[in-house]
């Protein structure tokens, strides 16, 4: 058994001078006893569980696993993308399954059930571990594992923006939780020019031979199955074109947004506002942008979408005079509400806001957040600062406290209910909520 990293403990009973391991119930790969071809791939029933191996185009499969009888049918909310048609086949021997497309081998060994990946040469790309999935057999079970074997001299890249100064991160561990400059994405890159996206939202870590110098692992807090993409690129322009395929191509944004913007903490008057782009303009410095940040608003009023007119009279004249100057305008806008406000009472009579009352970061403020899972929610959000913000001219959004925020007590999200469930239990962690906030604004023109 490999020394693995859990989030949790093993409880031990001893029973004399012998000690009895109580294992969690967890799912584990076993041999195969069955293989069914289907139009877009295979199902092989294990010993204690379903695989699945689904083919997207000839350089991307999908591998599921779940240790009951039925894969799951939770709509991904990062994968938007469909199978391309493409030509495959199934060949087997008696100790292995093979899918073959015209750039991959994908070999699942009948006696393990693990999965390994081949280019069409029969080179070795990635291999999963013997005995290395790990799922929760009942709902809410905590646990979700993957092993794969790490090659001796391979760089593993990616899994979004982290503070630690590391550029590859073999020997350390990667924590995906989505954090105040932390931002988590599940997606790796490999030296041998293959990528995986493990599709699972939930808070994972990426042990990048850590713990044994010889395994990758990722673990998850939740789920109820082994869910990822491998990408063979073969290089790491080809894997982020896979990914592209699957989450769908950035849009390419305006000129203006690659310039330079202006920013601080924030700006306090319209006056101040418009007199930092008057100041860049008479000293001839080139400028695209400015951003206005938060506490535009009268204090109480976090989520009105309304500026302090003592503060900014005309917000309107405001942002004609700054587009005057040839400025674009972003602002921040929040997906909090203090309580009492009108856009407060319209989300609460509603259903979409979450139950618990927080303590602001303004003394004495109270405040609640809105549910982007809640459909209902995410169009009045966008109405609300529509009505308020986007008819004044605002070019841009800046989508903060997407974490979300809370508090700022990281991993408060796993407490909240929300319209598509439980925070930790129904796969809704910080990454899905920024995603479904992002949702209220990519459908309604600008996104900033």
């Amino acid at each position: 058994m490999l020394n693995r990293k859990y989030p949790f403990k093993w409880p031990v009973i001893w029973l004399g001078v012998a000690a009895v391991m109580v294992l969690p119930a967890w799912g584990r790969m076993a041999a195969v006893v069955g293989v069914q071809k289907k139009s877009d791939g295979v199902i092989l029933t294990m010993q204690s569980g379903t695989l699945r191996l689904q083919v997207w185009s000839d350089r991307i499969i999908r591998v599921t696993y779940t240790p009951g009888t039925q894969l799951p049918t939770t709509k991904s909310l990062s994968v938007i993308g469909k199978p391309a048609q493409t030509m495959w086949s199934l060949p087997q021997t008696s100790d292995v399954v093979v899918l073959k497309t015209e750039s991959l081998q994908v070999r699942v060994d009948r006696n393990t059930g693990a999965v390994g990946f081949y280019d069409s040469n029969s080179h070795p790309i990635l291999q999963e571990e013997a005995d290395g999935r790990e799922v929760p057999l009942t709902p809410g079970g905590t646990g979700v594992q993957q092993l794969f074997i790490l090659a001796p001299d391979e760089g593993i890249y990616g899994l979004g923006q982290h503070q630690g100064g590391v550029w590859n991160y073999r020997g350390t561990t990667v924590h995906l939780q989505q954090q105040n400059m932390e931002v988590a994405v599940p997606v790796l890159v490999s030296s041998k020019g293959d990528g995986v996206l493990w599709d699972n939202p939930a808070i994972t870590d990426v042990d990048v031979g850590e713990s044994n110098k010889g395994i990758l692992s990722w673990t998850s807090e939740t789920g109820g199955a082994v869910d990822y993409y491998f990408m063979f690129g073969p290089t790491a322009d080809g894997v982020i074109q896979d990914y592209r395929a699957l989450t769908g191509a950035a849009p390419m944004m305006g000129r203006w947004v690659w310039g330079f913007w202006q920013c601080k903490e924030h700006y306090a008057s319209q006056e101040e506002l418009t007199n930092v782009v008057a100041g860049y303009r008479r000293l001839g410095v080139p400028l695209d942008g400015i951003i206005q940040d938060w506490q535009y608003w009268t204090n109480g009023t976090w989520g009105s979408h309304e500026f302090d007119r003592k503060r900014y009279p005309h917000p309107e004249e405001m942002i004609r005079a700054l587009r005057a100057m040839h400025a674009h305008v972003m602002i921040s806008v929040w997906p909090k509400f203090d309580l009492g406000t009108a856009n407060f009472n319209e989300l609460k009579r509603a259903g979409a806001l979450y139950a618990p009352t927080l303590h602001g970061f303004v003394p004495n403020e109270l405040d609640k957040y809105y549910d982007p899972f809640n459909p209902v929610g995410r169009l009045i959000y966008w109405q609300q600062i529509s009505n308020d913000l986007f008819k004044l001219g605002i070019d841009a959004w800046w989508l903060d406290a997407s974490e979300p925020e809370l508090s700022g007590h990281w991993g408060q999200f796993r407490q909240f209910q929300t319209a598509r469930g439980n925070g930790s239990q129904a796969r809704l962690h910080p990454h899905a909520f920024r995603l479904r906030r992002a949702t209220a604004k990519r459908r309604h023109h600008l996104v900033g």
